[in-house]
């Protein structure tokens, strides 16, 4: 991934990114999908459709935080 700080970053001489810019630019998409919600604004190469989701049924019980999923013993 290859994630270093913002004040550590090697650039190139022939680098032409306006990261000013960039950076108002993230700093604006966060703010929107912080008031409207994640994933309001997202990258078009993201896509619409997500090729998964969580299966809610292959999940662990939760008995050490959930009541209603405690089980039940009869003697």
């Amino acid at each position: 991934m290859e994630l270093v700080s913002a004040h550590q970053m090697q650039i190139n001489f022939f680098d032409t990114c306006d990261r000013e810019r960039a950076a108002r630019l993230l700093q604006a998409m966060d703010e929107i999908n912080e008031q409207m919600g994640r994933g309001t604004l997202r990258y078009g190469a993201e896509g619409l459709k997500q090729g998964w989701q969580t299966r809610a049924e292959q999940r662990s019980p939760r008995w050490t935080t959930q009541w209603h999923e405690l089980p039940i013993v009869k003697a």
